[in-house]
């Protein structure tokens, strides 16, 4: 599961053109779990050209130029959009981007 049944529920409340941020993971390939920060960042933006078809129909843009170490990246995209990510194999997760508060 791409997206947590918590976000899903969110998601099913908004309008599906809706433009919210999210944090996408990439699907960065653990054949060799010792890659270098600039192996996995490589890997990384390759993913993210796999996806920018699916960003640009669905009004979506990359908050940073690319990917971080991790192989994330913040998107704005609309509800929809991120319904379209989730299908694609290039995109191993997707979390809302959210403030967090102390109480």
């Amino acid at each position: 599961m791409k997206i947590s049944s918590e976000f899903a529920a969110r998601l099913s409340r908004l309008n599906s053109r809706q433009t919210i941020r999210v944090i996408v993971f990439l699907q960065i390939s653990t054949e060799n779990p010792q890659k270098s920060t600039e192996e996995i960042q490589k890997i990384a933006e390759t993913k993210l050209d796999d996806i920018r078809q699916i960003l640009a129909k669905h009004q979506g843009e990359t908050i940073s130029e690319r990917p971080n170490i991790f192989g994330s990246i913040g998107i704005t995209i609309t509800v929809a959009g991120v319904y379209a990510l989730a299908e694609s194999s290039s995109v191993k997760m997707i979390v809302e981007d959210q403030a967090i508060f102390p109480r």
